[in-house]
C-alpha cells in the first residue's frame, strides 16, 4: 500500500521524501541481521581459506630459501676451486693443500719427520723455513695481496646470500680460513672457540662429512640444524666437500642463523599480534619466532603436525599450550629433501569476540544514520523543497511568457513540472540555434553577391593608382588602397566565422609537404615583416602531414599576422619541431605577450587584447574553431612582457610515392604586353578589369556571354594569351565551357584561368581535377599581375 501511496502525482516532494527514509529502516535492519548471521556462520572456513591461502605463498618461500643455500653452496665451492686451481692461489688455500700433504707424511713417515715438516709449512705469516726466510718475505708480501682480493670476494659474496660466515676446512679437522674470524691456519675445530656459540655445531657438522669420507664426491652436500647454545633458535649449517686434481683437500661449510627463517615466519596474517607460525621438522623438533618458544612443548603432538609430515596438509581446531581453544592450518614444505610441517595457529576468542563487537558497532551506526538522516530530513526537508517550489514557479512564469497552458502541469509534482519545463528550455535553446545557424548559413550564402562589388572596387583602385601624380593624390589613394585591404580583409574574417558556425566548411585532407606552405607564407609575410621592423625567421622542415593545407594555411596566416603585429621591433619564427610521430608547427614571438587572465579570453570571437588595433578580434578564435574541425590541437604559452608561442599539432606520415608540388607564381617583374580575353556578367567588373589591364599595357577584350565571346574571338587577328572567365555566368553558362570553346577555336595554346567568388571545397576539387588555375574575389592586383608573369613564362617556354 505505501507503493502505490507514494506514486501519488499530487503529494509533495517533502512528504514522498519523509515517507520513502521512514520505510528505508525496515530493510536495513533486516540486512544487518541477515549479515551478522551469514557472517558468523562463516567465519571459521574463511578463517581457515585465508590461512591456507597465505600457507601456499610462505611454503613456496621457505622451500625456495632452502633450494637457494644449495644452491649457494656449489657456487661457493666453485669460487674457493677457481682460486685453488690456479698458479697464485691464497694462502689459505696453499696452506689447505700443505696440511693435507702433512697429513699423507704422518701414514709413511716417522713422527719426527712428519710434525717437521708439518711445521715447516704452519705459520700464521706464513712464511717457510728460516733459512729461506728472505725469499719467503717477498713470497709472503705477494701471498697477502693476493688473500686480501680473495677475502674481499668471499665477504660480498656471504653477504650477497645472507650467509653469517664461512669456513674452510682441511680433511683433518683443523680450520684454515673464515669470512668474520680471520685466518686461523691449523687451529683444531675441538679447540675452545668452536665449542660455544654459534660454531657450537660445526664440530659435529665436519664429523657428519667425514664419517662419508670414502663415498665423497663433487656433487655431495650434507646439511644439518644444531642448536644455539642459552638461546631458543637454531644454526643452519651446508657443507660441501673441496677437491683438486680429484683428491679430497678439505670441507666447506657455510653457516646461516635463524633470522631469514623468523622474518619468512613472522607477521604475514591480518589478525597481526594474534598469529603463530612455527617449522616443526621431522623429529619433532620445533623452529619458531615465538617469543615464548621456550613454553612450547619440544614435541607438537597433533593431527595438524602429523598430517603435513605425512605429506598432507590439515586443519584443525585443537586447545594449545595455555588451553586457549586455537584454528590451525598446517601443509607439508620441503626443506633440504626432508617434509617438515609448517603450521599457524590463530585463536579462535579474539577472532569472534573481534567479530561481534564489529557487527555490533556496525549495527549500531547503521541505527543511527538512519534516525539522524531522518531527523534532518524532517527538520530541513523545507530547505531541500524550497528551491524546487521556486523552480516550478520560475518555469509557470517562462511558459505563461511563452502563452503555453498551464493546465496540464497543475496537478503534477514538483519534479513532474519541472521535467516539464526543461524540455520547454531545450525547445527553446534548439529554436536558438537553428536560428543562429540560419543566419550564418544566410552571409555564407550571399558572399558570393557581397564580393562582387568589393572585387570591383579593389580593381577600380588598382586601375586608377598609376592615373594619380599629385603627392596629395598619392596620399589619398594610398589611404584609400589600404582601407579597401582592410575592408577585405574583414570581410574574409566575416565570412570564414560564418561558415564555420554554419558547419558549411568541409575538410579535405591530403598529403602534403609542410616546407611548401613555409616557403609560401616566407615569401607573402617577409617584405611586411621588413616594413614593420620585424625580423621574421623560418626554420624549414622537409615532413609529410596529412590535413587540410588550405585551411591550415590559413590558420597559420592568422597567427603570422598577430605575431607581426604585436611583436613590432622584435623577432618572429615560423617553424616546426618534430616529437615522435607528431609535428608541432609553431609561430614564436618576443612581443608583449599575454597573462593567465587575457590567455583564457584570446580565443574569444570579437575580443581584442590591444583595442587600437584594426579588425574584429576574429583571427583567434577562426583559428581555434579551424583547429577543431581539423582535428589538431592548438597550444598556446605565453607571459606577459616575454612573448607568445602558438602550437598547432599535426600527425607525421611517410613521403608519398609521387608528392603533389603546388605551383608558386613569381610577382616580381612587369608582364609583356599580351592579349587577354575577360568574361563575365558584371559590367562592373568587365570596366574593372579593363581599366587595370589596359594601364599594365594589356590588350583587353571583354565579353558577357559565351556567345559574345565567340563573336570577340571570330574578330581576334592574333591568338589570346590569357583568359579570365567567371566560374558562375547568367543564364547557367559558366567559365569551364568558355576554357571547352576557345579551345576548340584556337590553333595555339593560351592560359585559361577562372575567378569565382565560391570557395567551397567542392569547387577547388573541380579546378583541381580539370588542372585549371583558380583566384578568389575579391581578387588582389597582386594576383593578377602574378598570372599575367606566368602566362608570359609558359607562353616563352612553349615557343623555345
Amino acid at each position: 500500500m505505501a507503493f502505490p501511496l507514494i506514486a501519488r502525482r499530487n503529494l509533495s516532494v517533502r512528504s514522498k521524501l519523509i515517507l520513502c527514509l521512514s520505510l528505508s529502516v525496515l530493510p536495513l535492519l533486516l540486512f544487518a541481521a541477515i549479515l551478522a548471521f551469514t557472517f558468523s556462520e562463516s567465519m571459521t572456513a574463511q578463517g581457515y581459506e585465508h590461512l591456507a591461502s597465505v600457507q601456499d605463498v610462505k611454503r613456496n618461500q621457505v622451500a625456495e630459501l632452502f633450494k637457494e643455500r644449495l644452491a649457494t653452496a656449489q657456487v661457493f665451492v666453485g669460487e674457493v676451486s677457481s682460486y685453488a686451481m690456479s698458479e697464485n692461489n691464497t694462502p689459505a688455500l696453499h696452506y689447505l693443500k700443505e696440511f693435507s700433504i702433512g697429513a699423507m707424511h704422518l701414514t709413511k713417515l716417522d713422527n719426527e719427520r712428519a710434525e717437521s715438516l708439518q711445521s715447516l709449512f704452519s705459520g700464521h705469516t706464513g712464511a717457510l723455513a728460516s733459512s729461506r726466510s728472505e725469499n719467503n718475505l717477498i713470497r709472503r708480501a705477494y701471498y697477502d695481496n693476493i688473500h686480501a682480493d680473495f677475502h674481499t670476494r668471499l665477504r660480498s659474496f656471504s653477504e650477497r646470500f645472507g650467509i653469517d660466515d664461512m669456513y674452510l676446512i682441511e680433511r683433518r679437522g683443523r680450520v684454515v680460513y673464515s669470512v668474520n674470524k680471520g685466518v686461523y691456519f691449523g687451529e683444531d675445530l675441538k679447540s675452545g672457540r668452536y665449542s660455544s656459540g654459534a660454531d657450537a655445531g660445526l664440530a659435529s657438522m665436519f664429523e657428519k662429512v667425514a664419517a662419508h669420507t670414502e663415498t665423497l664426491t663433487t656433487d655431495s652436500v650434507f646439511t644439518g640444524f644444531y642448536p644455539y647454545p642459552g638461546r631458543d633458535h637454531f644454526v643452519n649449517y651446508v657443507a660441501k666437500p673441496l677437491f683438486e686434481f680429484g683428491v679430497l683437500v678439505g670441507v666447506v661449510v657455510m653457516q646461516y642463523s635463524n633470522e631469514s627463517v623468523c622474518r619468512l615466519l613472522g607477521g604475514f596474517s591480518h589478525l597481526a599480534g594474534l598469529s603463530e607460525t612455527y617449522l616443526v621438522a621431522p623429529d619433532h623438533r620445533l623452529h619458531s619466532t615465538l617469543t615464548r618458544v621456550s613454553e612450547r612443548p619440544a614435541s607438537i603432538d597433533n593431527l595438524a603436525v602429523e598430517s603435513a609430515l605425512a605429506g598432507l596438509s590439515a586443519r584443525q581446531a585443537y586447545p594449545s599450550y595455555d588451553d586457549a581453544q586455537v584454528l590451525a592450518v598446517s601443509s607439508p614444505v620441503d626443506v633440504y629433501g626432508e617434509i617438515w610441517a609448517l603450521v599457524t595457529e590463530i585463536p579462535s576468542k579474539p577472532i569472534f569476540n573481534e567479530m561481534y563487537a564489529t557487527l555490533g558497532i556496525g549495527l549500531a551506526i547503521v541505527i543511527s544514520v538512519v534516525l539522524i538522516i531522518g531527523a534532518v530530513a524532517w527538520h530541513y526537508s523545507g530547505v531541500i523543497t524550497e528551491p524546487i517550489k521556486q523552480l516550478t514557479l520560475l518555469g509557470d512564469e517562462l511558459l505563461e511568457q511563452q502563452g503555453a497552458r498551464q493546465d496540464a502541469v497543475e496537478h503534477q509534482d514538483e519534479i513532474r513540472r519541472i521535467e516539464r519545463y526543461f524540455y520547454a528550455m531545450r525547445e527553446a535553446m534548439l529554436s536558438e540555434e537553428a536560428s543562429n545557424q540560419a543566419k550564418s548559413r544566410f552571409l555564407a550564402a550571399a558572399s558570393h553577391d557581397l564580393r562582387q562589388p568589393l572585387h570591383a572596387m579593389g580593381l577600380f583602385i588598382s586601375a586608377l593608382e598609376p592615373y594619380v601624380e599629385d603627392a596629395t593624390g598619392a596620399k589619398h589613394m594610398r589611404r584609400l588602397k589600404s582601407s579597401h585591404d582592410s575592408l577585405t580583409k574583414l570581410f574574409n574574417a566575416l565570412m570564414d566565422m560564418a561558415r564555420l558556425e554554419a558547419c558549411a566548411v568541409t575538410v579535405n585532407k591530403e598529403t602534403f609537404c609542410v616546407d611548401t606552405l613555409l616557403n609560401t607564407l616566407e615569401g607573402e609575410y617577409r617584405a611586411q615583416a621588413k616594413a614593420q621592423g620585424v625580423k621574421l625567421r623560418v626554420a624549414h622542415c622537409g615532413a609529410y602531414i596529412h590535413t587540410d593545407s588550405l585551411l591550415l594555411e590559413r590558420m597559420l596566416r592568422n597567427l603570422l599576422t598577430n605575431a607581426l603585429r604585436y611583436a613590432e621591433g622584435g623577432k618572429v619564427l615560423l617553424g616546426c619541431r618534430r616529437r615522435g610521430d607528431r609535428l608541432s608547427i609553431q609561430v614564436c614571438d618576443n612581443g608583449v605577450g599575454m597573462t593567465r587572465e587575457q590567455q583564457q579570453e584570446v580565443f574569444k570571437a570579437f575580443v581584442q587584447l590591444d583595442k587600437r588595433s584594426d579588425g574584429l578580434g576574429l583571427g583567434l578564435s577562426i583559428v581555434e574553431k579551424t583547429a577543431k574541425l581539423l582535428g589538431l590541437p592548438l597550444g598556446l604559452r605565453s607571459e606577459s612582457g616575454k612573448g607568445s608561442i602558438f602550437t598547432l599539432e599535426a600527425p607525421v606520415v611517410a613521403k608519398p610515392e609521387a608528392a603533389f608540388m603546388e605551383y608558386q607564381a613569381e610577382a616580381s617583374g612587369v608582364p609583356a604586353r599580351q592579349l587577354v580575353v575577360v568574361l563575365d556578367d558584371d559590367q562592373e567588373i568587365l570596366q574593372a578589369m579593363e581599366a587595370l589591364l589596359t594601364g599594365w599595357g594589356c590588350d583587353v577584350v571583354m565579353a558577357r556571354s559565351l556567345v559574345e565571346l565567340s563573336d570577340k574571338l571570330d574578330e581576334l587577328s592574333s591568338a589570346p594569351d590569357l583568359l579570365l572567365a567567371d566560374v558562375e555566368l547568367a543564364n547557367g553558362e559558366n567559365g569551364v565551357d568558355a576554357i571547352e570553346l576557345m579551345s576548340q577555336r584556337l590553333q595555339t595554346p593560351f592560359t585559361p584561368a577562372l575567378i569565382t567568388g565560391d570557395t567551397s571545397v567542392a569547387r577547388m576539387q573541380e579546378a583541381a581535377k580539370m588542372g585549371l588555375l583558380m583566384l578568389y574575389k575579391p581578387v588582389a592586383p597582386a594576383q593578377l599581375r602574378s598570372l599575367l608573369m606566368h602566362a608570359q613564362n609558359q607562353r616563352q617556354s612553349e615557343t623555345v
